[in-house]
């Protein structure tokens, strides 16, 4: 073997020999010092730190590197193994902005024992280390200015060293972001620089949307999009209050989009920072798009774009009521498209943040789900709330899948309560949402089925038994729907008695007192009459007259077995009789 040594501390290299050979094993001079560099019959090699040290020890048959492993197996045959042991790079690197802050999630790497987190202000800047990572392979960075991006990337580390970073991503914190409400959500089209994002503020009835993105128009789009999906006809109405002048050509306003691919057939209509109002639109998927000016207009303003059939028209107003159309044209677009506000900066390095209010959608997507609450009498709906909805509709049918009636419209809750639902008929329900340009379709059914309380057909009845022995209450009832039934010893739930029947084994004095039957269906409950059990004790006489007894009962004594009894206050079980002069005493206890 030939080769040569670096100093552990650095140093000049020196040459490697052969000291000895036993049975397959070797020594070198200088192993110690062994670094990076070596060189053998097949050329040299860097192959990293050592891992271990076998060489060092003077034996063994295989020498561990980070980037690989020396064995041998006589003086003369020496093979260098390349072994990248190195962690690959996290995949799946994600940056989801919040108000100041940014949460960076990953893939876990398998063999890494930690990740390193990088950080810069730009794309095109050098990255320094922001974090370390022992754990769950996610980091929130906080805290940050917001509206200012972040760029990140993020390597493994194992026992060999750091693997390669990962590919970049970038968010922008802000101050309003999140809390899209259902059906919404926000997407980068094409590619951005920036990652754009999007927040809503109930109270205001706002969207905040960040966009970045070279341009919306030609043969592809770069834009950020908060959408919903739309099927068929319909209309979309959005308030601009306000955007940012990124560039005199920044685009913001409503669309209607075939999908969410770069080069998507859409209609569009924008205002621009200094360019007034464009309608804009692209026939083919792939082909060009068209521009027509609009009027000259400045934030806020009133944004419209209708879809009938394969009709779309924008329309523009200065005040939300009265609309001047601004043009027309034909798509050959699928039935089930995208509908939501689109963003674009006109330039890469800035985000466009632009405020949107007033938004309606129609027809509104249906609410997400609907569930019924049946009870006595009545039936109880509830349902998600919907974005830009003046009022829900709720409708009912005897037959599955309609004709629905309408029970009352102009809802302005999420819930209702349907008080003229007959007991023993099954009902479906739907809800719609609507607003000022019309109302969406049918949620999906819910059925139910009202019923009454159930109705006790057998009560159970009072009971004396002997202390020791058992008893057995029984009681029934009838219901429409399912019950169950509860069985209560002087009004508290007994543990584990939900049969119609209640045995008692050994009957003690503690077992004492009134027994009822509950049963319960969603229409309510009915109580059983109270069954009184009563318990006759147990008297025994010992050696010498003394008596004893259990529980809490009154002794009583006489003369004469038919009485009168008489209470013998202040004495207790074992009690021994002090009166030995009458001939004969008769003894009894009562409860």
């Amino acid at each position: 073997m030939n080769g040569y040594a670096q100093d552990f501390y650095g140093g000049s290299h020196s040459k490697l020999t052969l000291l000895s050979s036993t049975n397959g094993t070797f020594e070198v001079n200088d192993l110690y010092g062994f670094w990076s560099y070596y060189t053998t019959n097949n050329g040299a090699t860097n192959c990293g730190p050592p891992i271990d040290y076998a060489l060092v020890n003077g034996g063994g048959l295989r020498q561990d590197f980070s980037l690989g492993y020396l064995t041998w197996d006589s003086i003369n045959q020496v093979v260098w193994h390349v072994v990248n042991n190195l962690p690959p790079a996290p995949a799946g690197l994600t940056a989801t902005p919040g108000n100041g802050q940014i949460t960076l999630q990953w893939n876990a790497v398998p063999t890494a024992t930690s990740y390193k987190v990088y950080t810069s202000i730009s794309s095109n800047s050098s990255y320094a280390l922001n974090t370390t990572v022992v754990g769950p392979p996610n980091y929130t960075d906080a805290p940050l200015n917001n509206s200012t991006p972040c760029f990140y990337e993020v390597s493994a580390v194992n026992s060999y060293g750091e693997g390669p970073v990962s590919t970049p991503a970038n968010a922008t914190p802000q101050a309003i972001i999140g809390n899209l409400p259902n059906p919404w959500q926000d997407v980068d089209i094409g590619s951005v620089n920036l990652s754009g994002s999007a927040g809503y503020s109930a109270g205001g009835g706002k969207f905040n949307v960040y966009g970045c993105g070279a341009d919306t128009g030609a043969t592809a789009d770069a834009f950020n999009f908060l959408y919903q999906p739309i099927n068929g006809d319909g209309i979309v109405i959005a308030r601009v209050k306000s955007l940012s002048s990124t560039d005199a050509w920044a685009k913001t306003g409503v669309m209607i989009r075939e999908s969410l691919s770069t080069n998507a057939i859409y209609a569009m209509t924008v205002l621009t920072p200094s360019n007034g109002v464009r309608m804009q639109y692209r026939v083919l998927t792939g082909g060009g798009s068209t521009d027509v000016a609009g009027p000259a207009a400045a934030a806020p303003y009133w944004l419209k774009l209708s879809r009938t059939g394969s009709n779309f028209t924008t329309s523009v107003s200065s005040d939300g009521t009265n609309y001047v159309q601004v043009g027309t044209t034909n798509l050959v677009m699928g039935t089930n498209a995208l509908v939501g506000l689109p963003v674009c900066s006109h330039n890469t390095n800035v985000l466009n943040t632009t405020i949107f209010d007033n938004v309606t959608v129609t027809p509104q997507v249906a609410p997400a789900w609907l569930t019924t609450s049946p009870s006595n009498a009545q039936v109880s709906l509830v349902w998600p709330a919907t974005i830009g909805v003046a009022a829900y509709d709720i409708k009912r049918s005897l037959v599955s899948g309609g004709p629905y009636a309408i029970l009352p419209n102009g809802v302005n809750t999420t819930n209702y309560s349907d008080g003229t639902a007959s007991n023993g008929t099954m009902f479906y329900y739907v809800v719609t949402a609507a607003n000022n340009a019309g109302e969406g379709p049918v949620s999906v059914e819910a059925g139910a089925l009202p019923a009454a309380p159930p109705q006790i057909s057998a009560q159970p009845q009072p009971q004396t038994v002997n202390q020791g022995g058992s008893v057995q209450f029984n009681s029934t009832a009838s219901s429409l729907v399912t019950m169950t039934c509860q069985w209560q010893f002087n009004g508290t739930a007994i543990a584990g008695a939900q049969l119609t029947n209640l045995t008692i084994a050994n009957v003690q004095p503690g077992n004492i007192g009134n027994y009822a039957a509950v049963f319960n269906n969603y229409g309510g409950s009915a109580t059983s009459a109270p069954a009184l059990l009563m318990v006759r004790p147990f008297l025994a006489i010992g050696q010498n007259g003394v008596l004893s007894w259990s529980g809490a009962y009154t002794l009583q004594n006489a003369t004469n077995i038919l009485g009168p009894y008489v209470n013998l206050t202040g004495i207790a079980s074992p009690y021994t009789n002090p009166v030995t002069t009458l001939p004969k005493q008769f003894f009894r206890l009562i409860y």
